[in-house]
């Protein structure tokens, strides 16, 4: 099959409420390494049980009637695996259980872009990725050298890099551009370059740290490269360790002349 979108060549097109269940099979698309081919078109509806094969952009969207929904689909032998170029700010994206490999990029076009428990590798000499728009990965496994640039606000649960845990530690290998835009890993959201667990500490300035403004207890501190000046108060709201995780770039010092910590029997900082 060989039809045509408002884009360029398709193989098949899927509108909304409508099924395309491969059972296994592989679609290929011959000749269709113009920039706007693809071999999936969608605007809606479920897409699942397929490979797809053999074209500029596996399964493409240049707009939006409802909810797309992607599970157990292979993307082989295409430079985009999924990609959008349109889209409705009424509607999202949903992947699940898919093996993602080569360049995935979507617009900012979509209401959310979610990747549950989907594999990310290398497919023509691509592995990258570059969401525009709010972008969630859970359970997500990504190859030794993925990179991601976010553009978009994202986020990330319970994901890996190569089966390594991700953690806020050590996010910034894999989001190499645009860090700042990463909101939360594994239960840490990003507060002006601080990692912090609960809201436990907020940064108030580049430089400063300022903890115990709140009554949760905080065990762990991440710090970007740079210098910090942490103070710490006799009622310091700490479990009963407190470990301090920067780079390499990272310095630490305490505005405190005496630091009282009652409650934490052990104090570390790592780099």
């Amino acid at each position: 099959t060989n039809a045509n979108s408002s884009y360029g060549a398709t193989g098949v097109q899927v509108t909304a409420g409508a099924v395309l269940d491969g059972q296994g099979h592989t679609l290929t698309v011959n000749d269709a390494w113009g920039t706007w081919d693809c071999v999936v078109n969608a605007n809606g509806g479920t897409i699942k049980n397929l490979t797809v094969n053999g074209a500029m952009r596996g399964i493409f969207m240049g707009g939006a009637a409802a909810d797309v929904y992607i599970d157990n689909v292979i993307f082989n032998n295409v430079i985009y695996t999924f990609n959008s170029d349109g889209g409705n700010k009424n509607y999202g994206v949903y992947l699940s259980n898919c093996t993602l490999n080569g360049w995935t990029s979507h617009s900012d076009v979509h209401k959310e872009v979610v990747y549950t428990n989907c594999s990310f590798g290398e497919g023509n000499g691509y592995k990258f990725c570059r969401p525009y728009g709010a972008t969630s990965f859970v359970g997500c496994d990504f190859c030794k050298g993925f990179e991601i640039e976010a553009i978009g606000k994202i986020t990330f649960e319970n994901c890996t890099i190569d089966g390594v845990a991700l953690t806020a530690a050590n996010v910034a290998t894999l989001v190499t551009s645009k860090l700042a835009n990463v909101t939360s890993v594994n239960g840490y959201t990003q507060v002006d370059g601080l990692w912090i667990n609960e809201g436990a500490a907020i940064v108030t300035s580049p430089d400063k740290v300022e903890a115990a403004l709140d009554n949760t207890a905080i065990n762990t501190l991440y710090l970007n490269e740079g210098e910090y000046t942490i103070e710490v108060y006799t009622n310091f709201p700490v479990k009963e360790s407190l470990t301090i995780i920067g780079t390499e770039g990272t310095k630490v010092k305490f505005a405190n002349q005496q630091v009282r910590m009652p409650q934490c029997k052990d104090f570390t900082i790592e780099n």
